[in-house]
């Protein structure tokens, strides 16, 4: 999380680590919020602090739903690439035992 309230800077064509790193400040604000609300219900401001929690909440729902999307994403991608192995593997074994069996006179 960006605690100095600098912009935090979008990369162009974000990587895999960069959602995971954005998955983990969006852990952190919600951290931060609850903390904000639950200082604000003890000096009397209760409507404001129900307001931050819900806030709070909301961003974790937010960062769950990234965070089984980007595992979705991950798991989608590592079966292609194990399909297209897998039939890479097939295609050069097949044309070994072509290449392998004698030919007709």
């Amino acid at each position: 999380m960006n605690s100095d309230f600098e912009s935090i800077k979008v990369p162009e064509n974000p990587t895999l680590d960069d959602a995971h790193v954005s998955l983990h400040s969006l852990a952190a604000v919600a951290r931060e919020l609850r903390q904000i609300a639950k200082g604000l219900r003890e000096y009397g401001s209760e409507r404001v602090a129900d307001r931050i929690a819900l806030i709070a909440v909301d961003v974790e729902a937010y960062r769950q739903i990234l965070d089984r999307y980007t595992g979705a994403q991950i798991s989608e991608r590592l079966a292609d690439a194990q399909r297209s192995t897998f039939n890479l593997v097939r295609g050069v074994m097949a044309g070994i035992e072509i290449g392998d069996k004698p030919k007709s006179a």
